[in-house]
């Protein structure tokens, strides 16, 4: 039986750290096992790649005049082609109000949205501190990152980052939670920058909640499951009450956790938002779309019910149920 090669998974710091395209591409490609010692390169000069550019233009030019020759080789096809041009033109598109529908969005999309619309009911920004929330997307190289401080969106998506990979079985004390981490940057899982980024205690103390007790039980068991993608279409009035209900749209996204308790599912979310106490109700009221669109894509993927929707803010340092 002819044996499959098996392929090694680069890791998370070396797609990091890529400097440019060509280089993702190549420690891809070089880290697979079994890779030939030879890949056949072709090396273009300036005068090549110039050469190759007239080629095209000049075949375009060809082809736009053989169609005008065709057209125009007769008076009376000329003033045809006008009168048809002025009827088509004046013609008014039917479906123009659709023409504002998007036809995929992120749930991070539609979470900013509704932040910026409660902003406008709220002039004096009462409420929560905003602090923008990581955006639900794959790991992004350096060289298509954008330049940032170590604003709270970067300490939060460190957090995230983290509790993606923790071992959630071993995690409630602090030497626990720093072993791990440092197991995590020898294999490059995650950076010392990072690291600096992280309130471990914050980190110890969720293992310590309910919320991460039961999340910790399902890892024992092999029932949780993390940083799940998803895409599901729902009908557009769902994201835009205006937008035309028999359009689909697409929805993506990336649930931070979730765990099967019985034969039912309990959806994590994790927050790194600034919250002061007695605020949770706002919360609630900023994040309830989020999850209920994560719950549809549970409920779609896997067939069984979403029992319960929490979500974790750091800053409270406790579970808030939807």
């Amino acid at each position: 039986m002819e044996r499959r090669s098996r392929k090694k998974q680069l890791p998370y710091l070396e797609i990091k750290n890529a400097a440019s395209m060509l280089e993702w591409i190549l420690r891809s490609v070089l880290y697979e096992e079994g890779i030939q010692s030879e890949i056949p390169i072709r090396k273009y000069s300036v005068d090549d790649l110039y050469r190759e550019k007239l080629d095209e233009e000049n075949y375009g030019d060809t082809i736009l005049q053989q169609f005008r020759d065709h057209l125009f080789e007769k008076e009376e096809g000329y003033a045809a082609f006008l009168a048809w041009m002025t009827q088509e033109s004046a013609k008014i598109y039917p479906y123009e109000g659709r023409l504002e529908i998007q036809g995929k969005c992120s749930v991070s999309e539609i979470k900013r949205q509704s932040q910026i619309q409660e902003q406008k009911e709220e002039p004096e920004n009462q409420g929560i501190v905003l602090i923008k929330e990581p955006e639900d997307t794959a790991t992004v190289p350096k060289f298509l990152e954008a330049k940032e401080e170590k604003s709270g969106a970067v300490k939060g998506t460190a957090m995230h980052h983290v509790m993606q990979r923790l071992d959630f079985t071993a995690a409630d004390t602090v030497r626990q939670v720093e072993e791990q981490l440092l197991e995590l940057q020898k294999k490059k899982q995650i950076s010392e920058e990072e690291i600096s980024l992280l309130n471990i205690p914050a980190i110890v103390h969720f293992f310590r909640t309910d919320i991460g007790k039961r999340a910790a039980d399902a890892a024992r068991r092999g029932q949780l499951y993390r940083e799940k993608q998803f895409v599901i279409g729902v009908p557009a009035s769902d994201i835009r009450p205006q937008w035309d209900k028999e359009e689909m749209v697409l929805v993506q996204g990336i649930i931070d956790a979730w765990f099967y308790e019985g034969d039912q599912i309990v959806l994590l979310d994790y927050k790194t938002d600034r919250v002061l106490k007695g605020q949770e109700q706002k919360l609630k009221e900023r994040y309830q779309a989020q999850l209920d669109y994560y719950a549809k894509a549970l409920k779609q993927t896997t067939g069984h019910e979403v029992k319960e929707k929490i979500i974790y803010a750091f800053s409270l340092q406790e579970g808030i149920a939807l």
